[in-house]
């Protein structure tokens, strides 16, 4: 189910917001958009590919095994 809330809000984000930016005359930011959609979502379709295979468990086995992993110093915690 957040998987479907997640695509929704994020066909939204894609199709909607650049349109909405290009027709009120803010056609430039669409360009700094779409670098921040190429700089920011590969990765993190990426982690979230490999979380899922890092066990192969459900949402709540994974997420009780990312919390007892160690973070590098200066994130998190």
């Amino acid at each position: 189910m957040l998987a479907t809330i997640g695509a929704a809000i994020g066909l939204g984000s894609i199709w909607k917001f650049p349109y909405e930016v290009g027709a009120n005359g803010g056609g430039a930011f669409i360009l700094f958009y779409l670098v921040g959609l190429a700089l920011f979502v590969p990765p993190q379709i990426l982690v979230e590919f490999a979380i899922g295979r890092l066990d192969g468990g459900t949402l709540r086995q994974q997420l009780n095994l990312l919390h007892g992993m160690s973070l590098p110093p200066g994130c998190g915690r």
